[in-house]
């Protein structure tokens, strides 16, 4: 293994460091990422096909994060070839006040 100097190193790639480093690096910087497991290991708390991205939230302030996260997602899908999210219906049912 060849060693280099870098400007920044980042630990872990997780959903964090992974979006670390891909901002880091689109501004310009040199960067190097790290990850002490194999790619697409289980260990994380983001892996496997049971996430969820929705739009409906309690919280107005956690659906608008949603909403614009949505095309990013998109942009991430555009540059990785492949879809990441796929859109199917849902229905929420309940009563939003917490403790009921």
């Amino acid at each position: 293994m060849e060693l280099r100097d870098v400007e920044v190193v980042v630990v872990g790639a997780g959903v964090m460091g992974l979006a670390t480093a891909r901002v880091l690096a689109q501004s310009g910087r040199d960067v190097v990422l790290i990850e002490q497991f194999e790619l697409g290991h289980a260990r994380g708390s983001s892996h496997g096909g049971s996430r969820i991205f929705r739009l409906s939230y309690p919280d107005a302030q956690w659906a608008r994060l949603a909403r614009t996260a949505l095309p990013l997602w998109r942009t991430l899908e555009a540059e990785a070839g492949e879809p990441l999210i796929e859109r199917y219906g849902s229905l929420d049912l309940g009563d939003w006040e917490p403790n009921r």
